[in-house]
Protein backbone atom coordinates (compact mmCIF):
# COMPACT_ATOMS: atom_id res chain seq x y z
CA UNK A 1 0.00 0.00 0.00
CA UNK A 2 1.29 3.48 -0.85
CA UNK A 3 1.63 5.73 2.17
CA UNK A 4 0.42 9.24 1.36
CA UNK A 5 2.30 11.99 3.17
CA UNK A 6 -0.09 14.91 3.02
CA UNK A 7 2.42 17.39 4.43
CA UNK A 8 4.80 16.77 1.54
CA UNK A 9 4.61 18.33 -1.89
CA UNK A 10 6.08 17.72 -5.31
CA UNK A 11 7.49 20.78 -7.06
CA UNK A 12 6.26 20.99 -10.63
CA UNK A 13 8.07 23.23 -13.06
CA UNK A 14 5.73 24.22 -15.89
CA UNK A 15 7.37 25.41 -19.08
CA UNK A 16 4.27 26.19 -21.17
CA UNK A 17 0.94 27.92 -20.71
CA UNK A 18 -0.89 26.16 -23.53
CA UNK A 19 -4.10 24.41 -22.51
CA UNK A 20 -4.45 22.38 -25.72
CA UNK A 21 -4.80 18.65 -24.97
CA UNK A 22 -1.51 16.97 -25.73
CA UNK A 23 0.85 14.34 -24.41
CA UNK A 24 2.76 15.14 -21.24
CA UNK A 25 6.54 15.27 -21.13
CA UNK A 26 7.59 14.00 -17.71
CA UNK A 27 11.12 14.47 -16.40
CA UNK A 28 11.93 12.47 -13.29
CA UNK A 29 15.04 12.30 -11.13
CA UNK A 30 16.11 9.37 -8.98
CA UNK A 31 19.21 7.65 -7.58
CA UNK A 32 20.11 4.02 -7.01
CA UNK A 33 21.78 3.25 -3.68
CA UNK A 34 24.62 1.21 -5.19
CA UNK A 35 25.31 3.41 -8.20
CA UNK A 36 25.43 6.72 -6.28
CA UNK A 37 28.84 8.18 -5.39
CA UNK A 38 28.73 10.74 -2.55
CA UNK A 39 32.10 12.16 -3.63
CA UNK A 40 30.64 13.39 -6.93
CA UNK A 41 26.94 13.65 -6.11
CA UNK A 42 26.26 11.54 -9.20
CA UNK A 43 25.87 7.92 -10.22
CA UNK A 44 28.38 5.95 -12.23
CA UNK A 45 28.04 5.03 -15.91
CA UNK A 46 26.85 1.44 -15.52
CA UNK A 47 26.10 0.36 -19.09
CA UNK A 48 29.27 1.46 -20.87
CA UNK A 49 31.52 4.02 -19.19
CA UNK A 50 33.59 4.43 -22.37
CA UNK A 51 30.95 4.86 -25.07
CA UNK A 52 28.13 6.15 -22.83
CA UNK A 53 29.95 8.10 -20.07
CA UNK A 54 26.93 10.27 -19.17
CA UNK A 55 24.38 7.42 -19.05
CA UNK A 56 23.95 5.50 -15.81
CA UNK A 57 21.46 2.75 -16.65
CA UNK A 58 17.95 2.01 -17.82
CA UNK A 59 14.99 2.52 -15.48
CA UNK A 60 11.23 2.05 -15.46
CA UNK A 61 9.17 5.20 -14.96
CA UNK A 62 5.66 4.38 -13.80
CA UNK A 63 2.33 6.01 -13.05
CA UNK A 64 0.26 4.53 -10.22
CA UNK A 65 -3.46 5.21 -10.02
CA UNK A 66 -4.25 7.26 -6.92
CA UNK A 67 -7.50 5.37 -6.24
CA UNK A 68 -6.56 1.73 -6.90
CA UNK A 69 -2.79 1.93 -6.29
CA UNK A 70 -2.28 -0.15 -9.43
CA UNK A 71 0.31 0.55 -12.12
CA UNK A 72 -1.51 1.92 -15.19
CA UNK A 73 1.40 3.10 -17.30
CA UNK A 74 5.14 2.68 -17.53
CA UNK A 75 7.94 3.44 -19.93
CA UNK A 76 11.58 2.48 -20.11
CA UNK A 77 14.04 5.34 -20.00
CA UNK A 78 17.78 5.81 -19.98
CA UNK A 79 18.82 7.71 -16.88
CA UNK A 80 21.81 10.02 -16.76
CA UNK A 81 24.55 9.93 -14.16
CA UNK A 82 22.87 13.07 -12.75
CA UNK A 83 19.77 10.93 -12.19
CA UNK A 84 17.51 12.39 -14.89
CA UNK A 85 15.16 10.28 -17.02
CA UNK A 86 12.11 11.17 -19.08
CA UNK A 87 9.08 9.75 -20.84
CA UNK A 88 6.09 10.83 -22.91
CA UNK A 89 2.67 10.17 -21.38
CA UNK A 90 -0.29 9.93 -23.82
CA UNK A 91 -2.89 12.68 -23.74
CA UNK A 92 -5.84 10.41 -22.89
CA UNK A 93 -4.47 10.21 -19.34
CA UNK A 94 -4.87 13.98 -18.93
CA UNK A 95 -7.10 15.09 -16.09
CA UNK A 96 -6.22 12.16 -13.83
CA UNK A 97 -4.09 12.04 -10.69
CA UNK A 98 -1.17 9.63 -10.35
CA UNK A 99 1.64 8.75 -8.03
CA UNK A 100 4.97 8.57 -9.84
CA UNK A 101 7.56 5.80 -9.44
CA UNK A 102 11.02 5.07 -10.71
CA UNK A 103 12.74 1.68 -10.53
CA UNK A 104 16.27 0.59 -11.31
CA UNK A 105 17.03 -2.97 -12.40
CA UNK A 106 17.93 -4.30 -8.93
CA UNK A 107 16.23 -1.89 -6.52
CA UNK A 108 12.98 -1.15 -4.79
CA UNK A 109 10.68 1.52 -6.24
CA UNK A 110 11.09 5.17 -5.39
CA UNK A 111 7.59 6.60 -4.92
CA UNK A 112 6.31 10.16 -4.93
CA UNK A 113 4.78 11.35 -1.67
CA UNK A 114 1.80 12.96 -3.40
CA UNK A 115 0.08 12.74 -6.75
CA UNK A 116 0.57 14.76 -9.90
CA UNK A 117 -2.25 15.78 -12.24
CA UNK A 118 -1.60 15.37 -15.95
CA UNK A 119 -2.75 18.23 -18.16
CA UNK A 120 -0.43 18.12 -21.18
CA UNK A 121 2.05 20.60 -19.73
CA UNK A 122 5.64 19.50 -19.03
CA UNK A 123 6.20 18.25 -15.49
CA UNK A 124 9.28 17.45 -13.40
CA UNK A 125 9.48 15.36 -10.23
CA UNK A 126 12.63 15.08 -8.12
CA UNK A 127 12.68 11.83 -6.13
CA UNK A 128 16.15 12.46 -4.70
CA UNK A 129 14.60 14.86 -2.18
CA UNK A 130 13.04 13.53 1.04
CA UNK A 131 10.10 15.95 0.94
CA UNK A 132 9.00 14.57 -2.43
CA UNK A 133 9.38 10.87 -1.69
CA UNK A 134 7.58 8.45 0.59
CA UNK A 135 8.16 4.93 1.91
CA UNK A 136 11.35 2.87 1.78
CA UNK A 137 14.54 4.67 0.75
CA UNK A 138 18.13 5.28 1.90
CA UNK A 139 19.40 8.73 2.94
CA UNK A 140 22.82 7.73 4.29
CA UNK A 141 24.58 10.41 2.25
CA UNK A 142 21.91 13.08 2.48
CA UNK A 143 19.89 12.34 -0.65
CA UNK A 144 17.18 9.78 -1.34
CA UNK A 145 18.34 6.56 -3.00
CA UNK A 146 16.44 3.36 -3.82
CA UNK A 147 17.54 0.34 -1.79
CA UNK A 148 19.53 -2.17 -3.85
CA UNK A 149 19.41 -5.96 -3.81
CA UNK A 150 15.94 -7.02 -4.99
CA UNK A 151 17.40 -9.07 -7.82
CA UNK A 152 14.24 -10.97 -8.82
CA UNK A 153 11.89 -7.97 -8.48
CA UNK A 154 9.52 -9.63 -6.00
CA UNK A 155 9.51 -6.71 -3.55
CA UNK A 156 11.76 -8.23 -0.88
CA UNK A 157 15.48 -8.80 -0.42
CA UNK A 158 15.54 -12.42 0.69
CA UNK A 159 17.19 -15.82 0.36
CA UNK A 160 16.21 -16.13 -3.30
CA UNK A 161 18.13 -12.96 -4.07
CA UNK A 162 20.99 -14.24 -1.92
CA UNK A 163 21.37 -17.36 -4.05
CA UNK A 164 21.59 -15.25 -7.21
CA UNK A 165 24.11 -12.89 -5.61
CA UNK A 166 26.22 -15.65 -4.09
CA UNK A 167 26.44 -17.55 -7.37
CA UNK A 168 27.81 -14.55 -9.28
CA UNK A 169 30.07 -13.57 -6.39
CA UNK A 170 31.63 -17.04 -6.19
CA UNK A 171 32.27 -16.99 -9.93
CA UNK A 172 33.75 -13.47 -9.87
CA UNK A 173 31.22 -12.61 -12.58
CA UNK A 174 31.79 -9.50 -14.66
CA UNK A 175 29.76 -7.35 -17.03
CA UNK A 176 26.36 -5.68 -17.10
CA UNK A 177 24.69 -7.81 -14.40
CA UNK A 178 21.80 -7.35 -11.98
CA UNK A 179 24.13 -8.52 -9.19
CA UNK A 180 26.59 -5.69 -9.86
CA UNK A 181 24.99 -3.38 -7.31
CA UNK A 182 27.76 -0.78 -7.44
CA UNK A 183 28.00 -0.52 -11.21
CA UNK A 184 31.71 -1.27 -11.54
CA UNK A 185 31.23 -4.20 -13.97
CA UNK A 186 32.29 -6.86 -11.45
CA UNK A 187 30.43 -8.69 -8.67
CA UNK A 188 32.75 -8.23 -5.70
CA UNK A 189 32.82 -7.76 -1.92
CA UNK A 190 31.42 -4.22 -2.21
CA UNK A 191 28.28 -5.59 -3.86
CA UNK A 192 28.03 -8.41 -1.34
CA UNK A 193 28.39 -6.09 1.66
CA UNK A 194 25.72 -3.72 0.35
CA UNK A 195 23.42 -6.64 -0.38
CA UNK A 196 23.89 -8.22 3.07
CA UNK A 197 23.18 -4.94 4.85
CA UNK A 198 19.77 -4.73 3.15
CA UNK A 199 19.11 -8.46 3.53
CA UNK A 200 19.72 -8.33 7.29
CA UNK A 201 17.48 -5.27 7.63
CA UNK A 202 14.46 -7.23 6.29
CA UNK A 203 13.42 -4.39 4.03
CA UNK A 204 10.40 -4.53 1.72
CA UNK A 205 9.33 -2.58 -1.34
CA UNK A 206 6.27 -0.40 -0.75
CA UNK A 207 4.97 -1.02 -4.24
CA UNK A 208 5.25 -4.12 -6.41
CA UNK A 209 3.52 -3.64 -9.76
CA UNK A 210 3.52 -5.08 -13.26
CA UNK A 211 4.94 -2.83 -15.96
CA UNK A 212 2.60 -2.27 -18.92
CA UNK A 213 4.47 -0.23 -21.53
CA UNK A 214 2.18 2.30 -23.24
CA UNK A 215 -0.87 0.71 -21.57
CA UNK A 216 -0.60 -2.44 -23.72
CA UNK A 217 -2.31 -5.40 -22.07
CA UNK A 218 0.66 -7.63 -21.30
CA UNK A 219 0.39 -11.22 -20.08
CA UNK A 220 2.61 -11.89 -17.07
CA UNK A 221 5.92 -13.26 -18.38
CA UNK A 222 6.58 -16.96 -17.88
CA UNK A 223 9.91 -18.30 -16.70
CA UNK A 224 11.47 -20.05 -19.67
CA UNK A 225 14.77 -19.38 -21.46
CA UNK A 226 15.23 -16.50 -23.87
CA UNK A 227 18.73 -15.80 -25.16
CA UNK A 228 19.66 -12.56 -26.91
CA UNK A 229 23.07 -12.41 -28.61
CA UNK A 230 25.38 -10.75 -29.35
CA UNK A 231 24.57 -8.43 -26.46
CA UNK A 232 25.76 -5.68 -26.65
CA UNK A 233 25.30 -5.60 -30.43
CA UNK A 234 25.79 -3.21 -33.33
CA UNK A 235 24.29 -4.27 -36.67
CA UNK A 236 22.01 -7.10 -35.57
CA UNK A 237 21.05 -9.41 -32.72
CA UNK A 238 19.51 -12.87 -32.56
CA UNK A 239 16.71 -13.97 -30.25
CA UNK A 240 16.72 -17.68 -29.36
CA UNK A 241 13.64 -19.28 -27.75
CA UNK A 242 13.34 -22.48 -25.72
CA UNK A 243 11.32 -24.27 -28.44
CA UNK A 244 9.65 -23.73 -31.83
CA UNK A 245 6.67 -21.37 -31.89
CA UNK A 246 4.34 -20.14 -34.59
CA UNK A 247 3.06 -16.61 -35.13
CA UNK A 248 5.78 -14.93 -33.06
CA UNK A 249 5.57 -11.16 -32.87
CA UNK A 250 8.72 -9.36 -31.77
CA UNK A 251 8.31 -5.69 -30.81
CA UNK A 252 11.26 -3.49 -29.99
CA UNK A 253 10.87 -0.44 -27.72
CA UNK A 254 13.37 2.34 -27.15
CA UNK A 255 14.10 3.88 -23.74
CA UNK A 256 11.12 6.25 -24.02
CA UNK A 257 8.66 3.46 -24.78
CA UNK A 258 8.43 4.22 -28.50
CA UNK A 259 8.03 1.27 -30.88
CA UNK A 260 11.11 0.92 -33.11
CA UNK A 261 10.01 -2.21 -34.96
CA UNK A 262 7.38 -4.94 -34.86
CA UNK A 263 7.91 -8.12 -36.87
CA UNK A 264 6.12 -11.48 -37.15
CA UNK A 265 8.05 -14.76 -37.50
CA UNK A 266 6.58 -18.22 -38.23
CA UNK A 267 7.55 -21.67 -36.92
CA UNK A 268 11.02 -20.97 -35.63
CA UNK A 269 13.17 -21.26 -32.54
CA UNK A 270 15.27 -18.18 -33.31
CA UNK A 271 15.19 -15.07 -35.43
CA UNK A 272 17.41 -12.13 -36.35
CA UNK A 273 16.61 -8.44 -35.82
CA UNK A 274 18.40 -5.66 -37.73
CA UNK A 275 19.74 -3.00 -35.34
CA UNK A 276 22.05 -1.14 -37.74
CA UNK A 277 19.71 1.88 -37.91
CA UNK A 278 19.19 2.18 -34.15
CA UNK A 279 20.90 4.76 -31.97
CA UNK A 280 23.15 3.57 -29.15
CA UNK A 281 21.17 2.71 -26.03
CA UNK A 282 19.13 0.04 -24.26
CA UNK A 283 16.11 -1.44 -26.03
CA UNK A 284 13.35 -3.63 -24.61
CA UNK A 285 12.10 -6.68 -26.50
CA UNK A 286 8.55 -8.02 -26.09
CA UNK A 287 7.85 -11.37 -27.76
CA UNK A 288 4.27 -12.65 -28.03
CA UNK A 289 3.88 -16.27 -29.09
CA UNK A 290 0.92 -18.11 -30.60
CA UNK A 291 -0.45 -19.16 -27.20
CA UNK A 292 -0.37 -15.58 -25.91
CA UNK A 293 2.65 -16.06 -23.69
CA UNK A 294 4.78 -12.93 -23.54
CA UNK A 295 8.52 -12.83 -23.03
CA UNK A 296 10.60 -9.79 -22.15
CA UNK A 297 14.28 -9.20 -22.84
CA UNK A 298 16.69 -6.34 -23.31
CA UNK A 299 19.47 -5.62 -25.74
CA UNK A 300 22.18 -2.96 -25.68
CA UNK A 301 23.00 -1.34 -29.02
CA UNK A 302 26.40 0.36 -29.28
CA UNK A 303 28.40 2.21 -31.87
CA UNK A 304 25.54 3.47 -34.12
Amino acid sequence: MIKKVTSCFIPLWIFSTSLVAQSTQLVIRGFSEGFYRPSTGKMVAVIDSVNLPLICDTVIIGLIDSATHQSVFCAYSLITTDGYGSCTIPSFLNGHYFFVSIKFKNTFHLLSANTIKLNGLPLAVDLTNTQNTCCNFDTTNGVVKAYSGDLNDDGTIDVTDFLIMDNDFQQNATGYLITDLTGNQVVDSFDFTLFNNNLNANRNDDFVGTCNPLLIDIVEPELFPVIVYPNPCKDYFIVSLDQKYGNIRCTLYDALGNICSSTIFEDTTSFRINSSQLHSGIYTIWISTENKRTIQGRVIVTGN
